[in-house]
């Protein structure tokens, strides 16, 4: 289960993380990206051979709603647009190279948190995969 941890507003604004949670998009990401995660092997690639595999056409009909999710949250938090700008590269990349290995080198280094820090300040961060020796089940 995700935990979001918000804290709370002092001058009655609502709190960047209830904006994201509570945007129809939200629903959107957190449901695709559950969709694509038991396709992928623990490298992140797609095995499209593998018993039970979805077609290409499926994972990037899934992936295009994961894209389109993220461009439209991205607006709530203009403090990683450079990030959102290079995972939506790094995800179209991933899948024109066939949904191999992910590489998402360029929007690792985009996401700098440090460079903006504030108490309760909320990020939207896509991750390829899961860590390779953790969990798949703990979001």
């Amino acid at each position: 289960m995700t935990e979001i941890l918000v804290h709370d507003a002092t001058d009655g604004a609502i709190a960047t993380a209830q904006r994201v949670v509570e945007h129809p998009a939200w629903p959107v990401l957190r449901d695709a990206v559950e969709e694509i995660r038991p396709w992928q092997s623990k490298d992140g690639s797609i095995d499209f051979e593998a018993d039970g595999a979805p077609s290409p056409a499926d994972v990037e009909r899934v992936l295009d709603r994961v894209i389109g999710a993220v461009e439209e949250l991205s607006p709530l938090l203009p403090h990683d647009a450079a990030y959102h700008r290079a995972l939506v590269a790094d995800l179209r990349r991933w899948a024109a190279d066939g949904f191999r290995v992910p590489d998402f080198l360029d929007s690792l280094l985009a996401f700098q948190p440090a460079k903006m820090r504030a108490d309760g300040l909320q990020h939207l961060v896509v991750f390829a995969m899961y860590t390779q020796n953790g969990n798949p089940d703990r979001n």
